[in-house]
């Protein structure tokens, strides 16, 4: 198993990729199945205004983005890092672009919901 901190970055480059061009952070909700073959997104992004916004990707970022949360999932459960919880089953990925600071916030619980 890869790393945590490689998949963080291969994560970031992708946000960075599709990153609107006048927007200073890129926020990716994803809820991905429990297969590992998909999932469902939401794409927004903030601009130097501070106002807010969705955005549709790059073609292909979704197939890009969804191999890479799995494996993140896979490490958090391999590692024991759900602090005894079922594993996370949604995330929200912030990219600030001005700080290129990546933040991952994890939803436990049900990936059903």
């Amino acid at each position: 198993m890869r790393d945590e901190q490689k998949i963080y970055q291969d994560i970031s480059q992708i946000l960075l990729n599709m990153a609107p061009d006048d927007s200073i952070k890129v926020i990716v909700r994803a809820k991905p199945f429990p297969e590992g073959d998909g999932g469902e997104y939401e794409f927004d992004y903030i601009d130097s205004d501070n106002a807010s916004d969705w955005f549709d990707p790059y073609d292909g970022a979704v197939s890009d983005l969804t191999p890479l949360i799995v494996e993140l999932r896979e490490y958090y459960l391999e590692q024991g890092l759900t602090n005894g919880q079922p594993v996370w089953g949604r995330c929200e990925i912030t990219l600030d672009l001005e700080r290129m600071k990546l933040n991952i916030e994890f939803e436990y619980g049900s990936q059903e919901s």
